[in-house]
């Protein structure tokens, strides 16, 4: 039986603990899948929230292998998914690629980590409804090292962040931006792809770290404004500090709040209003996912309009061949705070835990 190296979710501890095997039996290829050798893959906040036995909502998690994206080399194709070796391919897995030994992916989402193994390992054995289409990196054997450690950073962080601006937002370069929870990864690949990709004319942040400021705006932001941990003060009193500080006094034109269902009230009274505000919900950084105060929608202001964002539906990898270029072209940054070793996974854990992490934590495989 072939091996390899894993890092395996125990869950003979509380909460699970992570734990390095080289012994995890290899994956062999079966009907309507892809088998990729692991590259790199980067830790999440989803894949610490496994490690820990929470989650936003759903059914537990049953994979040993925990990790929702990676950048991977094809080595196996089930027969149906296969294309000739003169045929080029621009659509994803979800639109019915089809797929090469020796094409370079990205593997997001789909259940990976949590329903099936993830990318914790040197080998996954994914479906293409989680696969991109391959992506425009030329020679995979001439990928360099920083290439990879860039590739890694982009899947589930930027594809998220295009979702929201795009997608949910509609974002404009006329627009004014601000992001609640700006030091997140997202909320870094949110201020990159503003400024750097859809030039929206002021990008603002808040964090709670003014140790980051510095660091977010070299990511994109035009402005960072550094809020307390804890705010006791009116909803409306917030709202008005941030937008003193910010010079938007008549709000903002559209907001991206990361921080979770009960942080919605703050953001709703930071838009301008009326006028066709957008205000798109798509984080849980404080751990909310439900409003645990009394929310009504006949609060939202008039002419705001809130929305959410979610990577479940059907054409979310569309981007990831442009977001590719751009990074590649180096026309947007990736924002890489750390990168380790697939050995040292629990430290990666660890240090992505750390307040004073500001951008991706990714990991390699040799």
């Amino acid at each position: 039986m072939s091996t390899m190296k894993a890092v395996l979710l125990d869950r003979s501890h509380q909460p699970p603990a992570l734990r390095l095997t080289e012994e995890y039996p290899r994956p062999h290829l079966v009907p309507g899948k892809l088998l990729v050798k692991v590259k790199a893959f980067a830790v999440n906040h989803a894949d610490v929230m496994t490690r820990k036995g929470s989650g936003a909502k759903g059914p537990a998690p049953i994979a040993d292998i925990i990790g929702i994206e990676l950048i991977g080399l094809v080595v196996g194709v089930s027969s149906e998914l296969e294309r000739a070796r003169d045929v080029s391919e621009q659509r994803t897995g979800p639109q019915g690629a089809r797929y090469r030994s020796g094409d370079i992916v990205a593997g997001v989402m789909g259940g990976l980590g949590r329903f099936c193994n993830g990318s914790y390992s040197e080998y996954a054995l994914l479906d293409p409804d989680c696969v991109s289409a391959p992506l425009p990196v030329g020679d995979a054997a001439q990928i360099s090292t920083s290439t990879l450690i860039s590739l890694a950073a982009i899947p589930a962080t930027f594809l998220a962040a295009y979702g929201v601006l795009v997608t949910s937002l509609q974002i404009q370069p006329e627009d004014t931006l601000l992001v609640h929870g700006a030091s997140s990864s997202i909320g870094m690949a949110t201020a990159s792809l503003a400024k750097h990709l859809y030039n929206v004319k002021k990008v603002v942040g808040t964090t709670r770290d003014a140790g980051k400021a510095a660091r977010l705006k070299t990511a994109g932001f035009d402005e960072v404004l550094v809020r307390p941990h804890q705010d006791d003060s009116s909803i409306e009193e917030q709202a008005k500090s941030i937008k003193e500080a910010a010079e938007e006094m008549a709000g903002f034109t559209a907001q991206v709040d990361l921080i979770g269902a009960d942080h919605i009230p703050v953001a709703l009274a930071c838009a301008r209003s009326p006028g066709g505000a957008r205000v798109c919900q798509a984080g849980m950084l404080a751990g909310a996912y439900f409003c645990t105060e009394p929310f009504s929608p006949m609060a939202i202001p008039v002419g705001v309009y809130l929305c959410g964002y979610s990577s479940s539906f059907a054409d979310h990898l569309n981007p990831l061949r442009e977001l590719v270029t751009a990074v590649l072209q180096k026309k947007l940054p990736t924002n890489v705070d750390k990168v380790f070793r697939i050995e040292d996974v629990p430290q990666a854990h660890e240090y992505y835990e750390r307040s004073t992490r500001c951008g991706k934590v990714v990991c390699l495989i040799d």
